[in-house]
């Protein structure tokens, strides 16, 4: 599945893929033993911290384009591997049982 962005927008299948990535980041962390706290400086944290709601999205989405732009970087084992691959399944044979990117994110920009 080619990520890239298309006329300076993300391609649906980036899209599919960060909703994915969204919707089960903590079963990943989990599975892959990750703890999930803050791996952040303290000084980073209070930076992070201070940033509004919108701003924090775009700071997410300029990493996950960075880490995106090196997917080898981040190594799944065979049984992650086994997982994306059964969840992307039942994504593709049951594609409108989520939301439109642009529709969540427009949803939490007006919050």
């Amino acid at each position: 599945m080619p990520i890239r962005k298309i006329h300076g927008e993300r391609s649906p299948d980036f899209l599919r893929l960060l909703r994915f990535f969204a919707a089960n980041f903590y079963e990943f962390a989990k599975a892959a033993k990750f703890p999930i706290v803050s791996p952040m400086s303290p000084t980073l944290e209070t930076e992070f911290r201070a940033l509004s709601p919108a701003e924090r999205i775009l700071l997410v989405e300029e990493l996950w384009d960075r880490i995106a732009a090196e997917p080898n970087a981040v190594p799944l084992t065979p049984a992650q591997r086994a997982e994306l691959d059964r969840r992307l399944d039942g994504l593709e044979q049951n594609p409108d049982a989520g939301r439109p990117w642009s529709e969540v994110r427009d949803e939490l920009l007006r919050r």
